[in-house]
C-alpha cells in the first residue's frame, strides 16, 4: 500500500489507507550517561508502568529491560505499540515516566515492606540488620538489588532528604558520615527512620523519568502500523465493502498487536476468513462448478 499505484488503485475502489509507521520497538535515550540508568545494562524489571508524559496514549504495564543507550521489554513495546502514531509525529522525542513499583500505592507501603527488611519474616526470610541498606532489595526478585541501590544514591543527592532521614534514625556519628544506600538496615528498624527513607524514595520508585530520543532502527521494528483501514472491511471474510471480491489480510490492514504472537495469528486468522470468502465467491461449493 505505501507505492502510489497500488494507493490509486485501492483509493479508486473505495479503501481509505492510513499511513505505515513502525510499530513495536525499543527506546533509545537522549544522553544515556545522564539518564540514571547508566551502568545497569541488562537489567530487567519484572513487572512496571511506562508511560509518554503529556500525552493520551494509554500507559503499559509489563517486564522492563535496561539496554545499552536506551530501554526495551514488553512493557516499551506494547506503549510503541499504542503510541506508535503519536511517537511518529514527534519525531521519536519524549519524556518517559517509569513506575518501577506499580503494585504499591504509597510510601506507606514502602515503609512496611522496608521494616520487614531487619525485622525479618519468621519462616520466609531471616533478619537483616548489618548489610547496606543498598546492598538489599525489599522487594527480591521484583526489585532487582541493583536498581534499589540506584534509586537510593538518587536519594543521596537531596540533601535536605538525607537531613530529615538522618534526624528520624537513630542517632550515630558513624552512620550519618554514610551515604543513604551505606547506611546498615539495622539503622532503619525503627518506623520514624523507615517512614523518612520511604517518603524520599517513593518519588523516584513510582516516577522515574528519562527523555527518549529515538527508536531502535536498522529494522528491529517488529511490525508496521498502517494500511488499509479496518472500518471499510467486513470481518467476517475480510471483503472491502465497497468493492466485493477484494479482501484484505495481515499487514496490509491497519491492525498490529502486542508481542507474544498476536500478529502472527492475527495473519493466520484473517489470511484463513479472506482465502475461504474469496475460494467461495469462485467455486460453488455444491457442484464444484466455477462461479462467473
Amino acid at each position: 500500500a505505501q507505492k502510489r499505484s497500488v494507493r490509486r488503485l485501492l483509493e479508486a475502489a473505495g479503501a481509505a489507507l492510513r499511513p505505515t509507521v513502525p510499530s513495536l520497538f525499543s527506546f533509545l535515550l537522549h544522553r544515556p550517561e545522564a539518564s540514571g540508568l547508566q551502568g545497569l545494562e541488562g537489567l530487567a524489571v519484572p513487572d512496571a508502568r511506562v508511560e509518554l508524559v503529556g500525552s493520551d496514549v494509554p500507559a503499559a504495564r509489563g517486564p522492563v529491560l535496561v539496554t545499552h543507550g536506551g530501554i526495551s521489554g514488553p512493557a516499551v513495546l506494547r506503549l510503541s505499540a499504542w503510541g506508535a502514531y503519536a511517537l511518529n509525529e514527534s519525531g521519536y522525542k519524549a519524556q518517559l515516566n517509569i513506575n518501577f513499583a506499580p503494585s504499591l500505592q504509597d510510601h506507606g507501603e514502602v515503609a512496611q515492606a522496608m521494616l520487614a527488611v531487619p525485622a525479618g519474616r519468621p519462616g520466609l526470610r531471616p533478619p537483616v540488620r548489618r548489610k547496606a541498606v543498598g546492598d538489599v532489595s525489599p522487594w527480591p526478585g521484583a526489585l532487582p538489588a541493583r536498581l534499589w541501590q540506584r534509586l537510593l544514591q538518587r536519594v543521596d543527592s537531596d540533601d535536605e532528604a538525607v537531613a530529615e532521614i538522618t534526624a528520624a534514625g537513630p542517632s550515630s556519628q558513624r552512620n550519618s558520615a554514610l551515604a543513604i544506600h551505606q547506611r546498615p538496615w539495622g539503622a532503619f528498624g525503627q518506623a520514624k527512620a523507615a517512614e523518612a527513607l520511604a517518603r524520599a524514595v517513593w518519588p523516584h520508585m513510582s516516577s522515574f523519568r528519562v527523555a527518549v530520543d529515538g527508536r531502535r532502527t536498522n529494522k528491529e521494528e517488529f511490525v508496521t502500523a498502517g494500511g488499509v483501514d479496518w472500518q471499510y472491511l467486513n470481518w467476517e471474510n475480510m471483503e472491502l465493502l465497497s468493492c466485493p471480491g477484494v479482501h484484505f489480510a495481515g499487514e496490509t490492514v491497519d491492525v498490529d498487536g502486542i508481542t507474544g504472537g498476536f500478529n502472527f495469528q492475527g495473519c493466520w486468522s484473517m489470511g484463513y476468513a479472506a482465502g475461504v470468502a474469496a475460494s467461495e465467491a469462485f467455486l460453488d461449493p455444491a457442484e464444484g462448478a466455477t462461479k462467473r
